[in-house]
């Protein structure tokens, strides 16, 4: 029996390798650009499509995947309630999501940084445009308020670089410290100068700092699933 996936992703890869490792499913990614990559499994699709506006699928999923909304998601009860309209019985929902600001490691004495301290402007500068980035606190309650039944949390801790013992936690420490070297300039840019009124001189001074402070420091992210 043919599988329905419905895919709301900020990425490509993920929809794409879920479907050649699937055959037998089918697979819509949405997104809201056309960036989707030129060749994909026949059993996957792209649509442009905001998630955040009324859904218009004409069928409903097994199955719903959404990742890294954080920063665009308003509204996320009515988000979930999408989900809910538009799963079969007995489908299951799963959504990852960061949070911000970033958490040190466990057994550190918490201080603050130049890293941590970017992350609390994330969250000041995004809340004036009614996006909570530590929404996922709340996913739980929101969750079971709708009806979902056996909701499960899970906080996982990323390291930022290859710090971390074991060959897994030192490639995604690797992959995390490119993310976040690209991330601290591009989201600094597009809050701190339209919600918080800095100039892109105190924001490249702001990423001097942040930069350094990860290169110094042992963090991690903390990544709510």
């Amino acid at each position: 029996m043919e599988t329905l996936l419905s895919v709301v992703i900020d990425t490509r890869i993920w929809a794409v390798e879920f479907a050649e490792a699937f055959p037998g499913t089918q697979v819509i990614g949405t997104d809201l650009s056309p960036i989707q990559p030129d060749f994909i499994p026949p059993n996957c699709q792209f649509i442009v499509d905001n998630a955040e506006h009324d859904w218009v699928f004409d069928r409903k999923f097994d199955y719903i995947h959404s990742r890294m909304l954080t920063l665009g998601m308003h509204d996320w009860p009515r988000f979930f309630r999408q989900c809910w309209e538009h799963l079969e019985p007995g489908g299951w929902l799963e959504t990852h999501e960061t949070q911000f600001p970033p958490k040190r490691a466990d057994g550190e004495q918490a201080r603050q940084s130049a890293f941590i301290t970017w992350g609390e402007h994330v969250y000041e500068s995004a809340a004036t445009a009614g996006i909570d980035v530590r929404a996922s606190e709340k996913f739980t309650s929101q969750l079971e308020w709708i009806g979902f039944v056996n909701v499960e949390k899970v906080d996982v801790q990323w390291p930022i670089k290859a710090w971390a013992k074991g060959s897994k936690n030192k490639l995604m420490g690797r992959l995390l410290y490119q993310n976040t070297l690209e991330a601290i300039p591009a989201v600094g840019t597009a809050l701190f100068t339209r919600r918080l009124g800095w100039t892109k001189e105190q924001v490249d001074a702001d990423v001097v700092e942040c930069v350094k402070d990860v290169e110094e420091e042992r963090n991690h992210f903390y990544y709510s699933m």
